[in-house]
């Protein structure tokens, strides 16, 4: 505690001289923008009689320069022959305004002394934010001489820029300086007011505690600026003035300011400060500050050291319940080591009864200090583990329909048991004389063949020579097969019972090597084998090096080979029956289409445009198929409609499928109408006959009249010929 409240004492201390720097920096920030301006506006020409409407050519040059610096209050010029104008922004409440008279909407205004057959005369002109002048008022008498104020006066004796003492402006009642420079020609002088209202604001934001007091004060121990209201402005009764007067910081709203005021009475114009007050130490500083006035301007910082040394007396205080709260922990630490041992038993006793029912969804998370309980739950947790895997392995496997896809699976999950950089599946052909790789695969190597990866295996079935005892040295998948044993080989290189060729073919290359190998028989349920799980170089999965198939997993794995086969079994037969439905269907579509030539081979395309459809509509990302998707079944449902669309056909009488056109039943009917077309050309020609015959037509007329029927025959029975061969689609015409 000690320690700490000597380093705070000199974190304040560094503090104290922080915001002293910091204070001066805002000063010579204050003055630095309007000493620039001054100096500019002093080149101006001030030339002795320039009439007000001259003058006011520069107001919009003195608008912009107010505009941007809140903290200038008004620009103005005094000349030599007494006359003066001042333009000054309206800001703040309507105490200003209603003091000089001003327009609600008054933006600017613009003061202005002339003489008049030597009589000064004061005018006041007020302008909007747009400076469109809003009036003015009557020129009146006025005794206000600029070259009497000091401002001018010091001007006109200093070739330089020059600065008042801080005093109170009598129309804003700011506490402020006067920034004031001749011009060049020596007829004026130039002079803009600054206010301290942001540097008072400045000093509130350096408040170290709430109730910190910091004070800018003068020579005469007026004050400058407040962390709180100066409210001071007061009229002198005495003298009947109606200018405003600076507050003694004796008379601030804090008692501790005597006392600061007695200090710097005392000498106290530098240094650090400590005293008592009212039962409350105090401590704080007091440094000049660097201003153009001439005047002396301090900076007093005055700081409680209870609200200094807070914090620490409230840490000293936490420290002592901290410790009292130790006393009391290592009181319950006993009884709750001893309460975590019992409670971890229990816990292990209530998962032993769970994995005895086979409830496997939530793993063993309990954890212990003591060495035994510990390695119990670690062991309880790998058995748990282990046995949901297997039961949700199996679970996956039976749930999978894909064959490639099932083989992947099994594959992947005994590589994952026994952290193997690849394996392979080998299934007996269909004639069970050779071994043929339906799946290999590499994770080092990134070998893939067979599945799903769309490359075929590449390597040759191997024979198997059942009936036949295997010699020393044969291939290591021929003795898995036919003896039914598991294989595990240590290193490939040392072992010289089986020929490991086909295995090293089938995943080392020129950077890689097999050293450890895995070989498991695949049995059906009638145990006969129809496949080996083949797994090479089982690794460490915390160093990641090569290491020999471990007894334990090697078991695990044969169990996972047992069920995995006869999955593979299942699915196979399944495969099998789906193949055989398949085949009937196509039988039948095939036999649809050989029944007539006119429509062959449409059963066949039929599927391939169906799937080309759905295909088409399950890619597309917008339209009224944007979220059509087909699952599996879904797929197979539409292969199996589109082979039996036509299936009614296999009932339909042949006469009525097999039609080369539209009235052919057994024969091509169009030959009973071409029958009847021949009938009325007959009869035709018996008219004309006749009518010769009995000597009442006319040879030349008859024949006419006969050939224009004929004609007329012909051409109708040419547009039913037509019309028999004629498409799906007739015009409206040809119907009418």
């Amino acid at each position: 505690y000690s320690e700490n409240k000597a380093l705070a004492f000199l974190a304040a201390e560094d503090l104290f001289t922080r915001i002293t720097r910091h204070t001066g920096t805002n000063i010579r920030a204050l003055y630095a923008p309007t000493e620039t301006l001054i100096d500019l506006t002093a080149q101006l020409d001030a030339t002795e009689g320039q009439t007000l409407t001259e003058r006011l050519g520069l107001l919009n040059y003195f608008a912009q320069a107010l505009r941007n610096d809140e903290r200038l209050t008004s620009l103005y010029v005094g000349y030599e022959d007494g006359e003066f104008v001042l333009v000054r922004m309206l800001r703040g409440g309507g105490e200003v305004r209603n003091a000089l008279g001003a327009p609600e909407n008054a933006y600017l205004m613009v003061q202005s002394i002339e003489k008049e057959a030597g009589q000064a005369r004061h005018t006041l002109i007020y302008y909007d934010i747009n400076l469109t002048p809003l009036g003015s008022s009557a020129p009146t008498d006025t005794d206000y001489d600029p070259r009497q104020r000091q401002w001018y006066q010091l001007a006109n004796q200093s070739a330089s820029q020059i600065g008042t003492g801080f005093y109170v402006f009598s129309k804003t009642q700011e506490i402020g300086t006067t920034i004031a420079r001749r011009t060049p020609n020596g007829k004026g002088v130039v002079g803009g007011d600054l206010t301290l209202r942001d540097l008072s604001q400045g000093i509130a934001e350096q408040r170290v505690t709430p109730a910190t007091e910091i004070v800018i004060f003068n020579e005469d121990g007026e004050a400058l600026a407040y962390t709180g209201e100066l409210g001071a402005l007061r009229g002198d009764e005495a003298e009947k003035k109606s200018e405003f007067q600076q507050l003694p910081i004796t008379e601030l709203d804090n008692p501790v300011f005597a006392e600061l005021y007695r200090s710097y009475e005392s000498g106290m114009t530098d240094g650090q400060l400590k005293f008592s007050l009212s039962d409350r130490d105090w401590m704080g500083s007091i440094s000049p500050l660097p201003v153009r006035t001439g005047e002396a301007v301090y900076l007093a910082i005055l700081v409680p050291q209870d609200e200094l040394l807070a914090g620490i007396n409230e840490l000293r205080t936490k420290s002592m319940l901290i410790s009292l709260a130790l006393l009391l922990v290592a009181i319950l630490v006993g009884w709750w080591i001893s309460n975590r041992i019992a409670r971890s038993l229990r816990t292990l006793a209530f998962e032993a009864e769970r994995i005895q029912e086979l409830k496997l969804d939530t793993p063993i998370t309990v954890r212990s200090r003591i060495l035994e309980v510990d390695d119990l739950a670690i062991t309880m947790a790998v058995m748990k583990s282990a046995v949901q895997q297997f039961v949700s392995i199996s679970k996956a496997l039976s749930l999978e329909k894909d064959f490639d896809r099932l083989l992947e699976r099994i594959l992947a999950e005994a590589k994952a048991v026994c952290a193997a950089d690849g394996g392979g599946i080998g299934l007996l052909n269909e004639d069970e004389q050779a071994l043929e790789f339906a799946l290999i695969q590499n994770d080092r190597t990134s070998i893939r063949y067979g599945g799903h990866s769309g490359r075929p295996v590449p390597y040759a079935p191997i024979p198997v020579r059942e009936g036949q005892e295997q010699t020393s040295g044969g291939p290591v998948e021929e003795h898995t097969l036919l003896r039914g044993e598991t294989v595990v080989v240590d290193d490939l290189a040392a072992d010289e019972r089986f020929d490991f060729s086909h295995a090293r073919r089938r995943y080392e290359d020129d950077s890689y090597r097999c050293r450890s190998l895995l070989h498991l028989p695949l049995r059906n349920r009638q145990g006969e084998i129809m496949g080996v799980l083949e797994l090479v170089n089982a690794r460490d999965k915390a160093s990641d090096r090569q290491v020999a198939f471990r007894s334990e997993i090697v078991s695990y794995v044969a169990a996972l080979s047992s069920q995995a086969a006869i999955v593979l079994d299942n699915r196979r037969l399944l495969k099998a029956q789906k193949d055989l439905l398949d085949s009937l269907v196509q039988l039948i579509a095939g036999a649809i289409d050989a029944k007539s030539p006119y429509t062959s081979g449409h059963c066949q395309r039929v599927p391939v445009l169906a799937r080309m459809l759905a295909k088409a509509a399950h890619a597309s990302d917008s339209g009224p198929f944007k979220d059509f998707s087909l699952t599996d079944d879904e797929w197979y449902e539409l292969h199996m409609a589109s082979w039996l669309h036509d299936c009614g056909k296999v009932t339909t009488p042949e006469y009525v499928v097999d039609k080369a056109t539209k009235l052919e039943c057994i024969y091509n009917r169009i030959h009973e109408i071409r029958m009847r077309f021949e009938v009325l050309r007959r009869d035709a020609q018996l008219s004309y006959y006749k009518g010769l015959a009995e000597g009442h037509l006319d040879d030349e007329a008859g024949k006419q009249q006969l050939n224009e029927r004929l004609k007329q025959l012909q051409q109708d029975y040419a547009f039913v010929a037509e019309c028999n061969i004629g498409g799906e689609y007739m015009a409206e015409d040809r119907i009418e």
